[in-house]
């Protein structure tokens, strides 16, 4: 899935990049429960680790909502 398109859901769902980044990847945070994880910043993320992160954060998964 196109990395826009995450990052969307992730910011429909209150979570936002902490600010912490290195390399390809960045910290992102709910901030309604304060889960947190990280995730790579590629044009491209593949299904199954949009899945993840969605879980990790707390969040319906992208798509299912």
């Amino acid at each position: 899935m196109k990395k826009e398109k995450l990052l969307k859901h992730l910011r429909q769902y209150n979570c936002y990049p902490t600010g912490r980044q290195k390399g390809s990847h960045a910290q992102f945070k709910n901030l309604e429960t304060g889960a947190q994880t990280i995730i790579p910043i590629h044009n491209e993320i593949s299904d199954i680790l949009a899945k993840k992160i969605c879980k990790q954060l707390g969040i319906p998964v992208v798509g299912n909502n």
